[in-house]
């Protein structure tokens, strides 16, 4: 770029033609020269006035400034502080929303969520609606589970009363064993009297051999179960099948009816009854408990695949005159001969082997024909485990499947039992459609808190346990039942 070119500063025209002149036109010129001395003075002293007033201003202006200064600092420094204790507070109720909010987490997520599933009820806790509906019947369980517990709590006076009855068993076995040494020393007595006679004594000894082994003959092997005993053992059987049924997780995309068969004990039954969760939960409950019916205790002897139809078939031309494929009417005759069979099988075959699947050990057997009849009893308990199994896995393969066999187990050991009483003991439910009946039957809770107890059976989650005859084999005439059915049931009206 060119240096740009400023233009020159014009000069003022001079006045006059120079000093020249005479010397009064030069006094005159000294004369004005002094006067405007003066006044130029006085100027600069009013000036230097002024300067002096302008600093003292200037001075003022500045002090305040500086106390503005000042001010404005401390304020600063206020705000920082005030800003450090806001930046903690916030830090701290970060960290307690997020205590909050791992504690809320933690009650829905193990307690309110799992309640919900189980119920059958959707859970969303932005809308005050879907929490109002599942914690009122959450809360109302919880205080009624508190008020069974303190109910089942035993008082003083019952605890005094069993320390009483404790030790009246204490003395009552204190008087047994004084009586039993009292009848040892009567024996002893009995032997020596008995010594003073070798003849007498070696007879004595042959005819107590006698009567031990016709003792023996008579004692059976098999000893009888309780009421009681059974009962508990369906109980935990019905248990474990319950389990299992609830930790099958069901999709919207899964169609549970058509993948498991209409169950046995509802095959009568209309699919609109299954059209919630909670109803396909007790489908699949049903379905497991029709399986087992099927496979485990549809006849006593269906333990031994090779076996279980000629010997079934033999029980029923015996003692049947109905239905081949039904059980024969209970008498002490059909009862005996069901028994005493089982009671033969067991002992050739082995009962770890039928109730748990083993085979080596002291269940260990040479005998090929022996050996033939374990592998049918293997065979009949893995068709039942895979048959669970397999089904189950098409609804949902993530389902712990490890408890399959422990009800296979509890299922065999519990069928065997039965066969082997001289009573009879049998699985038994009713029909869809009949009439409840509060001694026979055993209704599902209504959820939502009516008491029907009228009404007809829409259908069954489990069977029941029924017995026939007593202990002995005999009075078969009367029946009554250990474990009562489980059903569902409508009012009469509404049942289709």
């Amino acid at each position: 770029m060119e240096k740009a070119e400023y233009p020159i500063t014009p000069t003022k025209p001079r006045e006059g033609h120079g000093y020249g002149g005479s010397p009064a036109n030069t006094a005159q010129s000294a004369l004005g020269s002094a006067q405007s001395i003066n006044k130029h003075s006085s100027n600069v002293e009013e000036t230097i006035s002024q300067l002096y007033k302008a600093i003292g201003r200037r001075k003022k202006e500045s002090a305040h400034w500086q106390i503005s200064y000042k001010n404005t600092r401390k304020a600063n420094r206020d705000l920082k502080d005030r800003v450090s204790q806001l930046t903690i507070d916030n830090a701290n109720m970060e960290s307690s929303k997020t205590i909050y909010e791992d504690k809320y987490g933690y009650i829905v997520n193990k307690a309110i969520l799992p309640y919900a599933e189980a119920a059958g009820l959707q859970f969303d806790d932005r809308t005050k609606a879907s929490v109002d509906t599942v914690m009122e019947p959450f809360y109302n369980d919880a205080m009624t589970t508190l008020d069974v517990r303190n109910e089942l709590r035993p008082d003083d006076v019952e605890m005094r009363v069993l320390k009483d009855e404790l030790m009246a068993s204490r003395l009552y076995g204190q008087s047994l064993e004084e009586q039993n040494q009292f009848q040892e020393t009567e024996i002893q007595k009995l032997r020596q009297d008995l010594e003073s006679s070798k003849a007498a004594v070696e007879n004595s000894r042959t005819q107590t051999q006698v009567l031990q082994k016709e003792m023996l003959a008579r004692v059976p092997k098999i000893q009888a179960i309780s009421d009681e005993a059974f009962s508990r053992r369906f109980h935990t059987l019905a248990s474990m099948v319950k389990s299992l049924s609830r930790s099958v997780r069901i999709t919207p995309e899964v169609d549970v009816l058509a993948i498991l068969q209409p169950p046995m004990l509802n095959s009568d039954v209309p699919d609109t009854q299954w059209s919630n969760r909670a109803r396909k939960k007790a489908y699949i409950e049903a379905w497991i408990w029709s399986t087992l019916l099927e496979m485990v205790f549809s006849s006593p002897f269906v333990f031994c695949r090779r076996l279980a139809k000629t010997l079934h078939d033999a029980w029923f031309h015996l003692f049947g005159d109905v239905n081949p494929l039904e059980w024969p009417e209970p008498s002490p005759e059909s009862e005996n001969w069901r028994c005493t069979t089982i009671e033969k099988l067991m002992d050739r075959i082995g009962r770890e082997t039928i109730t748990e699947g083993q085979t080596q050990g002291k269940n260990r057997q040479s005998d090929e024909k022996t050996r033939d009849l374990q592998i049918s009893v293997i065979q009949s308990r893995e068709k039942v485990s895979e048959f669970i199994t397999t089904n189950l896995t098409a609804i949902y393969s993530g389902t712990d499947f490890s408890h399959v066999l422990n009800i296979v187990n509890q299922a065999f050991a519990l069928s065997l039992d039965m066969s082997l009483q001289r009573s009879r003991i049998q699985m038994t439910w009713s029909n869809i459609g009949t009439d409840f009946v509060a001694e026979h039957m055993s209704a599902i809770p209504d959820r939502n808190g009516e008491d029907i107890r009228e009404g007809v059976v829409a259908f069954i989650v489990s069977p029941g346990l029924t017995k026939w005859g007593d202990a002995n084999g005999n009075h078969f005439d009367k029946c009554h039942d250990l474990v009562p059915s489980l059903v569902q049931i409508e009012p009469r009206q509404n049942f289709v």
